[in-house]
């Protein structure tokens, strides 16, 4: 009798193994199968993180693209230029405002409607968490839903991640002001590597593209405009952005813009212009415009006006006199010189100006012979009509 109560058990607890065994393969070929249509069937990031499908497995499952960098710019034919940066140590602007979405309350993933700006309010941002100045919106056939992703969901990335939901969706960047000249960001493929074309619009239209090769680490990417940039579009798949950076660049730090800087990498607050030409005294070789460099120009503030200039009108050629220096310079020379006289008349001013003037302009006749005797004569008769203060002067 026990021999058979044994045999029984014995019958029973193989019975129930192999049953448990059928119905673990069940459950597991069940998952596989779950995961493979997860997968065919993901249409946004929010459905990959739901499926439970790690990105990497998705990525894989994803044809891969030839590999591209910074490249293909195409400018408008009316020459206003884009110029880019693929590394952020040679990029000019690194004061500029920085959207991080770090103000987002997000664990994981989490997606919401847009448009995203500063006054947004859904219980992932708060107004003024987004930084005044940009509008973030999509476009495309999808859901019009954005989507942040936590630290450490996208590849090696330990902040969060902003960027359209759904795979069909493209994002778009709206600048409100007219002033943004200089962007950065760092551009991330939500899911697969890929190549991403990016176009950047402006007041008059498409200032140019670029494309560059997204994936799940930080791609980055800088662009320096010739006119303010007001829109960006991006063309993708699954694009993400991080660390925007926008506005008007100060390279130089002397307070003034680089779109209104005439010396955009070097400090010169005043913006002294000698010459007018629009390249600032600071940063320029020839600041009289004489044709002699600075460096080996006795006298770099010439006043190189094309004829001669006294109170008396004359037809008479303003001409260098020696190492850049011009026949005008020399005439405001004298003329600085009687008026720094102290404890003497007006009168004997005149007089020191009439007697400092006729031994210059016999060396412009006599010595240089840059001028005529007639020419001579002309002058120091107009020299002998002007009286101190020498205000009557004319340009």
């Amino acid at each position: 009798m026990k021999s058979l109560k044994k045999l029984f058990f014995l019958f029973l607890t193989i019975t129930l193994i192999v049953s448990c065994e059928k119905e673990t393969e069940v459950f597991d070929n069940s998952i596989q199968k779950n995961q493979k249509k997860s997968i065919s069937e993901i249409k946004s990031l929010t459905d990959l993180f739901e499926s439970g499908i790690d990105i990497d497995t998705y990525t894989k499952s994803i044809p891969k693209q030839d590999d591209k960098t910074v490249k293909n710019v195409s400018q408008r034919e009316d020459g206003l230029g884009l110029e880019f940066y693929s590394n952020a140590e040679e990029f000019p602007c690194t004061t500029l405002p920085t959207e991080d979405f770090e103000e987002a309350i997000v664990q994981g993933v989490v997606s919401f409607f847009g448009p995203l700006d500063e006054f947004t309010n859904n219980g992932v941002f708060s107004p003024g968490d987004i930084l005044p100045g940009v509008v973030f919106t999509v476009s495309g056939g999808g859901s019009n839903e954005f989507v942040m992703l936590g630290p450490g969901f996208i590849g090696n990335n330990d902040s969060k991640v902003f960027g359209p939901n759904t795979f069909v969706d493209n994002l778009i960047i709206n600048f409100t002001e007219n002033n943004v000249f200089n962007v950065s960001m760092d551009v991330f493929a939500g899911a697969g590597d890929g190549n991403i074309e990016i176009e950047f619009f402006g007041n008059s239209g498409s200032l140019g593209t670029t494309i560059i090769y997204g994936t799940n680490n930080a791609t980055y990417l800088g662009i320096n405009s010739e006119e303010p940039i007001k829109r960006i579009e991006f063309d993708g798949f699954a694009d993400l952005i991080d660390n925007l950076s926008f506005g008007p660049c100060d390279s130089d730090d002397d307070g003034i813009y680089d779109y209104e800087d005439n010396c955009p990498e070097t400090a010169n607050p005043n913006q002294a212009d000698f010459d007018r030409d629009g390249m600032g005294d600071a940063c320029d070789d020839d600041d009289d415009n004489d044709g002699r460099i600075d460096s080996r120009d006795s006298y770099q503030f010439s006043n190189t006006d094309p004829m001669l200039i006294l109170n008396c009108y004359l037809d008479i050629e303003n001409q260098e006199v020696r190492r850049g220096k011009f026949m005008n310079d020399e005439i405001q020379e004298v003329i600085d010189m009687v008026s720094a006289l102290e404890d003497v008349s007006d009168s004997k001013r005149t007089s020191q100006f009439r007697r400092k003037m006729y031994i210059v302009v016999n060396y412009w006749w006599y010595k240089y012979r840059l001028i005529s005797s007639r020419e001579k004569r002309q002058i120091l008769d107009c020299v002998n009509q002007m009286s101190y203060p020498f205000n009557q002067i004319s340009d």
